[in-house]
Formats: structure tokens, sequence, C-alpha cells
């Protein structure tokens, strides 16, 4: 049994997502609960990091990711993850933030951002479903080698996390041919990326919750089998009884 489950997603050419769906194909296997909490009732908040996210063409963008994550948590995609103990969802805010992050930036950094914006006094008021989603603006490496997901499209596409009892989902701007997926645009990776990290972070947001006994969380185990949901570009997800759906 793995100490912990995968985390993020895989960069499309990356030889475990062979290995994981020949493994996937040759015995499949339901994930378990590990003991952990779920987010049953996820409340969602969308946070921009910089200032290049209010300017064209990345404020379009900002926009339909907003679009897309509300349809999304409205869909029957997301409905089938009832069968882990999931609810009805929602996206209940967005904000833009001044962060100036560089051309590389550590989970440390962004880990400091989720609890100054949910401390006491800041813009983000925390329960037990909340989620905040960080995108980061392009050309900005996510350095996450700490927590062992590695660098943006070396090691992840996105991945998920939590600090004190926040979980977090980092979308980085995908422009790296291993984090787009054959044949799609940046904008369709990462609504593909926002879909895979939102049924992971919501099954698994402490680490502990539904993964397989290899250590695959649900979107692992489906790693950029596509979907659309309202015209958007999603992932599909692992549903126990059912696979990849």
């Amino acid at each position: 049994m793995p100490d912990s489950p995968l985390r993020i997603v895989l960069p499309i050419d990356d030889p475990r997502n062979q290995e994981i769906q020949r493994r996937v194909a040759a015995a499949p296997s339901d994930v378990t609960n590990h003991g952990g909490p779920v987010l049953a009732n996820v409340q969602c908040t969308t946070v921009f990091l910089g200032d290049a996210w209010n300017q064209a063409p990345f404020s379009s963008l900002r926009d339909a990711f907003n679009t897309f994550l509300d349809d999304y948590l409205a869909s029957s995609e997301f409905t089938n993850l009832s069968v882990y103990g999931i609810g009805t969802g929602s996206r209940i805010g967005t904000l833009t933030t001044t962060d100036a992050l560089g051309s590389t930036v550590l989970d440390s950094d962004l880990q400091a951002i989720v609890t100054r914006l949910t401390a006491s006094g800041g813009q983000i008021v925390p329960n037990a479903n909340t989620l905040l989603f960080l995108f980061t603006p392009q050309g900005t490496i996510v350095d996450a080698t700490a927590i062992g997901a590695g660098q943006t499209c070396t090691d992840h596409c996105g991945y998920h996390n939590f600090v004190g009892n926040v979980p977090y989902a980092i979308v980085p701007y995908l422009e790296c041919s291993g984090c787009l997926g054959s044949g799609l645009t940046t904008e369709q990776s990462m609504t593909s990326v926002m879909s895979h990290e939102l049924c992971e972070a919501v099954t698994d947001p402490m680490l502990n919750g539904w993964y397989s006994s290899t250590g695959e969380e649900i979107g692992d185990l489906c790693a950029w089998q596509e979907t659309s949901v309202d015209g958007y570009t999603a992932q599909k997800e692992w549903i126990n009884g059912q696979g990849c759906i």
C-alpha cells in the first residue's frame, strides 16, 4: 500500500501513464477510502495569480475557466461522484491577485498565498468544503519538488495539495507538448486538468481519502481520456463499478 496518492496530472508522454493504463486494462481495480474526509458539498473559489489575467487574451480565458467550472459542477459527470459520498458543489467566488510570480514559483510560495487569503481577515472564509483553484500565469513554472510533485511540464501538468485544513488545486498555464493533450489547445488542456484535479481534490482532499491500492486517484486511472461538458473539454474519471466515464 502506498504511503500517499499520486496527486498530480502526469504529462501525457510520461511512461507512468502507459503503465497505469496497462494495469487498469489487465486488472481493473476500484479505489477505496483510506479513512480520510471528502469535500461533500465543495465550495470552489478560483484565484488567478497576477495582473496578466486582467488583460486580453488571458481575461477571456479566465472567464472561460469560471464558466467551465460552473458547468462542470452542475453536470452529470460531477454527479457521478456520488458513489464516493460527493453531493452538489458550487463556485462561490473568483478573484485576481497582484502577485508577481516570475519564471518559477515554489509550492511553498503558493501555500503562503492560500494561507494569506484564508487567514482571519482574509478575502476567503474557509470551511469544511472549501477548495481553492490557483491559476499561474503564462511563463511561470511551478516547482513542487518539495512535495514530490516535481516541475510543470517535466513532471506534472497540475496537482492538488493542502495547507493547514485548506485544500487547493494548482492549474499551471499549459503550453508544453507534454501537457497539451492530443490535438488540444491550451484552454482545452487546462479545462481537462481542472476536471481531473477537481474530482481528485473533492474525493481525496487531505491525501488520505479515495485512491487505489497502487496510489492512483480517480483522475489518474483515466488520465487524458477526454469527454465534453457543455462544449468544454473535460477528463473522464474513474467511477467504482463502472470504470472511466
